[in-house]
Parts: structure tokens; C-alpha cells; sequence
């Protein structure tokens, strides 16, 4: 039995600061440890069985119930405290959005093996989303694809994606409804400061009351491309050929024209047929 013990899963969403989490958790592993905490993210999957076993699953090679506990058991019982994984794309596969496919394509499997392991292994798993406005998600999705080359308009890009499989209520009531219990942060916190918003989100996870005495690294910025900068980047998307040149592009939009300084890409979803299921 490993009850005393506790998995805290931060579980996503992807381009909900989950880089800025896990570069924290990196360069603090040793004072997390020193609470109490191992903590690993996916840059350490491979010192984490709970990686192996729910890439296997995602992948099809195993189901939940296929799935051999032993070595995450023994794995689980070595360790002095609790559990602390951080992986934006643990329930998710965001690329299946513009393939017209489901965001959370075997998540139900994955959160089966999870609740199989909080049965069997009789340890508790809490799991935590950070959560922004399906929109505004789905807006920031659709600028990434355009700064990674694509030049796809609004149309093309909600005809090739499947914009109904994004909804946080769907995740939340999936994860609820095998018994493990599921916080939601909100992204919004992030507008008072990176470092409050990390901070804030690690306590209430962790469920700690004493604030860490950790080192926040430098600010992790990524700036979104503002409305005409989008459009820029179309077009520069189409005609320059090289992968340099459009990240030279890229690179320029966003320190001279991101969504900080010029107006943001506000879309209006709901004319693509996206119908939001918002968490309360």
C-alpha cells in the first residue's frame, strides 16, 4: 500500500504556461524534494514509469488493464515523499485538432489506467488543469500554426480541424468520473505577474501553505502575433521558401508586432460552428 503517498498531476493545457511550470520544477528540484515532492517533468520521462506506461496506452501498444503496476509500485514505494508530474500533453493529443481529429484521442484509456493504478496501488492521485477560455485557446492554437509556417485563414483552418472536441468540460467530467479528483487553475492569473502566477499555481496543487523558497527563472516570453501580424505572416508563409526566412519573419512579428503592443486577433468562433462548453 502506498496511501501516505500522493501523485499531483499537472495534466495541461498545452499554451496555458505549462513551460514556465516546468522550467520552475527543473531548476527547483532539489527544494521541492526537500518538501517532499519528487517531481518530474517530460524531460524525465524516462526516470518516471508512469511516462512509459501512459505513452504505451496513448499509443495502443497497451490498455489500462493490460498494463504490469509492478515497477511503478516498487518505483512509487522508493521514493521518500509524494509524486509531482508535469506534462501539458498527459490527456492530449493537440495536433489532432487540425487533422480533423480529437484532442483527446485515448484520453479515456489513459485516465482508466490512472484510476486503475489509484485502486490497486491504493494511492491518491490529484490531478490539476490550468484552464483558459475555450476561445481564447483556440485563437492562440490557430496563431501558432500560422508562426510555424502555415497559411491558412480562418475558413481553412476550421474546416480542416475538428473544433468540437475542444472542450474542457468534456476532460473534466472524463478524469470526475473515475474518482480522481481534478482542480481547476485559471491561465488568467498569469496577468499578475509569471512569477505569482507559478507560485500561486505549485501551492494550491501541492496543497501547501508555507510559500516555497524557490527561484522563478527568467521570464519565458513567447509573444502571440497581433491581428496584422497574422496576415503578414500568411503571406510571408506562402511566398518565402526557406524555413529561415519565415522564422526570420516570425521572429520580427513578434518583437515588433505581437498582441501586446497592436491589436489582437479576436475571432469569432461561434461563425465556424464552435459552440463553447466553458467549466464554471
Amino acid at each position: 500500500m502506498t496511501a501516505e503517498k500522493t501523485i499531483f498531476l499537472h495534466v495541461g493545457l498545452p499554451k496555458c504556461g505549462s513551460t514556465q511550470i516546468q522550467e520552475t520544477m527543473r531548476k527547483n528540484a532539489g527544494v521541492l524534494e526537500s518538501r517532499g515532492f519528487n517531481a518530474f517533468t517530460v524531460r524525465e520521462k524516462e526516470q518516471c514509469e508512469l511516462f512509459s506506461l501512459t505513452s504505451a496506452v496513448r499509443a495502443g501498444r497497451l490498455t489500462a488493464n493490460d498494463c504490469d503496476l509492478s515497477h511503478l509500485r516498487q518505483q512509487i514505494s522508493s521514493f521518500s515523499g509524494n509524486i509531482f508530474i508535469s506534462h501539458e500533453d498527459f490527456v492530449f493529443v493537440p495536433n489532432n485538432l487540425f487533422r480533423n481529429g480529437d484532442i483527446f484521442f485515448r484520453s479515456e484509456e489513459v485516465i482508466a489506467l490512472l484510476a486503475r493504478i489509484r485502486v490497486e496501488l491504493g494511492i491518491r492521485i490529484k490531478a490539476s488543469l490550468v484552464l483558459r477560455p475555450e476561445t481564447d485557446w483556440l485563437t492562440s492554437y490557430y496563431i501558432q500554426t500560422v508562426q510555424k509556417g502555415k497559411s491558412w485563414g480562418l475558413d481553412e483552418f476550421s474546416k480542416r480541424s475538428n473544433l468540437q472536441s475542444v472542450s474542457w468540460r468534456r476532460l473534466v467530467n472524463m478524469i470526475e468520473a473515475v474518482g480522481i479528483e481534478c482542480d481547476q487553475f485559471s491561465f488568467q492569473n498569469i496577468a499578475k505577474g509569471q512569477d505569482i502566477f507559478v507560485m500561486s499555481f505549485l501551492q494550491d496543487l501541492l496543497e501547501v501553505d508555507e510559500p516555497f523558497d524557490i527561484e522563478i527563472p527568467d521570464k519565458i516570453f513567447n509573444p502571440s502575433l497581433s491581428e496584422a501580424a497574422v496576415k503578414i505572416a500568411r503571406a510571408g508563409n506562402k511566398a518565402l521558401d526557406s524555413v529561415e526566412d519565415r522564422d526570420a519573419l516570425r521572429r520580427f512579428l513578434q518583437a515588433e508586432f505581437s498582441s501586446r503592443s497592436h491589436t489582437k486577433l479576436k475571432p469569432d468562433w461561434a461563425k465556424f460552428g464552435f459552440s463553447s462548453t466553458e467549466v464554471s
